[in-house]
């Protein structure tokens, strides 16, 4: 049987990069999804809380690469989203599994798409 890790990566679209943390791989999608949870924030904090995001917007992807949420800056629909994604990863036997990283507040819109990203991913 072989062993599923996830991994959080966020796009930053303004500086058009993906942010991710370096040998971040996790064991389940719930502690993917709070990671890339926790880059959220860092990112609403760097931008000063102007990034509207989608929370009615439908996951799109496959199982290996799911975007869970997209955001503009300033709703602006002419910029570049966004985005938090759960990438799936076949199991490194080399690399121990990381503890995420937890935002300090989740709101309950937070909650609504950790579930749905979760139900999903299984």
């Amino acid at each position: 049987m072989s062993n599923v890790l996830y991994q959080a990566k966020v796009g930053d679209g303004f500086a058009k990069k993906s942010l991710l943390r370096k040998n971040s791989l996790f064991k389940t999608a719930g502690e993917a999804v709070s990671e890339a949870l926790a880059i959220k924030e860092s990112l609403d904090k760097k931008y000063k809380n102007k990034i509207q995001w989608d929370y009615n917007g439908i996951m799109s992807g496959s199982v290996e690469k799911v975007k869970i949420l997209q955001g503009l800056l300033n709703g602006d629909k002419k910029t570049i989203p966004f985005y938090l994604q759960i990438v799936t990863v076949g199991d490194e036997t080399n690399v121990t599994p990381s503890s995420p990283k937890k935002p300090q507040k989740i709101s309950a819109k937070d909650k609504k798409v950790v579930n749905q990203a979760i139900s999903f991913l299984k």
